[in-house]
């Protein structure tokens, strides 16, 4: 069956010859990919789910015009998450339905959220560092840097391949799978290249360290925003939906306030 395809522009894109290429190609979920992404093995882990999707459903990105779970692993998170709300969008419409339990008076509120109003951050003055055994690789990079904490870093941005070694983790120690996010980008630390810097570096930081990398790691990533905010019709207490993009795929579960 010929499904017609859209053309959607991505926050980051694939580099090729030292420039971005930002055009992506979609197609919709058909009955056969809800089969695949419902199938236990796939479900319980976020970056498989994900995967199995943008196998099915993208066409083209950039100038790779076959998607192979090689140049998928490749692709920048911010791209995964913009191409997961894509696809859901031209699948089943703009508009998701859940139900939400407030955490103040304990009622459930039904809550409609509208994927275009979600605010997508594009990637913008990129910086390049040379990574490889003799720097033969360049990769958009982006520094952290706080004096007071004696803090100077440079990190790359995450690709498909560092949720994939992180996910099994998150659910177990949410901890334990920022650091090896961390690590797996860092490029320097300090002055020192990353291959050599200790494997624990971060269970060495100070808090105050650490909240600063937290912060401002993640505050560095371009790609959808996909927190939410409510108000509760009944008790006017605030509610923030902390989402991830596999979720827009199924039912939302319920959701408290955070």
């Amino acid at each position: 069956m010929d499904t017609p395809s859209t053309v959607v522009e991505l926050p980051c894109g694939w580099l090729d010859k030292g420039k971005f290429d930002t055009n992506a190609q979609i197609v919709p979920m058909t009955g056969l990919v809800r089969k695949l992404l419902a199938r236990p093995d796939v479900r319980k882990n976020a970056s498989r789910v994900i995967d199995t999707l943008l196998l099915n459903c993208v066409q083209s990105v950039g100038p790779i015009t076959h998607v192979n779970v090689g140049n998928v692993g490749q692709l920048f998170l911010a791209d995964r998450d913009a191409l997961t709300l894509s696809i859901r969008k031209a699948s089943l419409g703009q508009y998701v339905n859940s139900v939400v339990v407030c955490g103040s008076c304990d009622e459930k509120i039904d809550i409609r959220f509208n994927l275009d109003e979600v605010k997508v951050l594009k990637l913008k003055d990129v910086k390049y560092r040379m990574v490889g055994a003799t720097d033969e690789v360049a990769v958009p990079a982006f520094d952290l840097e706080d004096a007071e904490l004696g803090v100077k870093a440079t990190f790359r941005y995450p690709i498909g391949k560092d949720q994939e070694a992180v996910v099994n983790i998150l659910k177990k120690n949410p901890i334990e799978a920022n650091y090896k996010l961390y690590l797996r980008c860092l490029l320097e630390w300090n002055g020192e290249p990353a291959e050599r810097i200790s494997p624990t570096l971060f269970d060495e930081q100070s808090l105050p360290v650490l909240n600063f990398i937290d912060k401002e790691f993640m505050a560095a990533q371009p790609g959808p925003d996909i927190r939410q905010m409510a108000n509760c019709p009944l008790c006017g207490a605030d509610i923030r939906m902390e989402m991830e993009t596999s979720d827009f795929l199924f039912p939302l579960p319920a959701r408290e306030r955070t």
